[in-house]
């Protein structure tokens, strides 16, 4: 079926299951090197990294296509057992994870259009077993892709099914890095993009200027800005509550003070587009103080 199902696996048979067994990888999950939390878990390790950065670094960025469905499951089987092994805490005997994660994956099914159909590999969009057992194969296909690859990248950095990293080595062995990726399993392809100049990133722009890393806030092209509108009965503390909260992610993310301050102009336009008053909008996000960089 060329198509990407998504199901609700609330209140589904299996669904406790399901969250005992991603419950179970997460330990291993979080010590990967790869992994990074969230947001202010990426800028956190950015900042870390050595600069000045070579000349001719490259930003690059892997997307993996449709991770869920496409996960083997009989290599994701055997990496998820080799990482229940290495708990610190196997209160639940690994042989019963592994007879509990298998239930769930052998019980995905839907109806549509009067026919009943079985996923055969890969995980439901919508199912609890998802991001750690994803992420559990993962780690052991990027293991298998360092041991394929003479050149490495300087960064390399994964939020479940997107890369970011830095490449020191040129053009052209990215792009055999990119290839040897795409090989090591039929069902797991890389979307490649690179750039010396910027690339977008969660909800971050990581640029290169003068061998320095820096970020700015991101929104994708098609955000409507489309916030709770003032005159929705809703407390006065949650319409408070989404200026601070703007203005705290801009402050976050912004490196540099003139594109936080440009931000900050942004949110007060887009929530006056929303009823609220300017003179409202700004004295909360004055409730954070001044500008301190990151």
């Amino acid at each position: 079926m060329p198509l990407r199902t998504i199901v609700n696996g609330r209140n589904h048979p299996t669904e406790k299951m399901a969250e005992i067994v991603e419950d179970e990888l997460r330990e291993h999950v979080t010590s990967l090197p790869s992994y990074i939390r969230d947001t202010t878990d990426f800028l956190n390790k950015i900042k870390n990294i050595p600069q000045t950065l070579p000349e001719g670094t490259l930003i690059f960025c892997l997307d993996v296509k449709a991770l869920y469905p496409s996960v083997p499951r009989a290599k994701a089987r055997a990496a998820v057992i080799e990482a229940l092994n290495g708990r610190s805490n196997p209160e639940i005997p690994t042989e019963d994870v592994v007879r509990m994660m298998d239930t769930v994956l052998e019980n995905n099914t839907i109806s549509f259009n009067d026919g009943h159909f079985v996923q055969t590999e890969g995980t439901a969009i919508g199912s609890h077993l998802g991001m750690n057992y994803a992420s559990t194969y993962l780690g052991a296909w990027e293991e298998e892709l360092f041991k394929r690859s003479y050149r490495k990248p300087l960064v390399y950095i994964r939020f479940v099914d997107d890369v970011w990293g830095l490449w020191t080595h040129g053009r052209d062995a990215l792009l055999d890095f990119h290839t040897k990726g795409n090989q090591i399993n039929p069902r797991i392809k890389l979307e490649l993009r690179y750039s010396t100049g910027q690339l977008e990133f969660l909800d971050t722009v990581t640029s290169l200027r003068g061998g320095s890393l820096h970020t700015d806030l991101y929104t994708k092209p098609t955000d409507k800005h489309l916030y709770l509108h003032m005159e929705s009965s809703h407390p006065e503390a949650t319409k408070k509550a989404i200026p601070y909260g703007l203005g705290v992610c801009g402050k976050r993310i912004c490196s540099e003070e003139c594109n936080y301050r440009k931000h900050r102009e942004a949110v007060n336009d887009h929530l006056v587009n929303r009823g609220y008053e300017g003179a409202f909008v700004e004295n909360e996000i004055k409730e954070l103080g001044g500008y301190q960089g990151s």
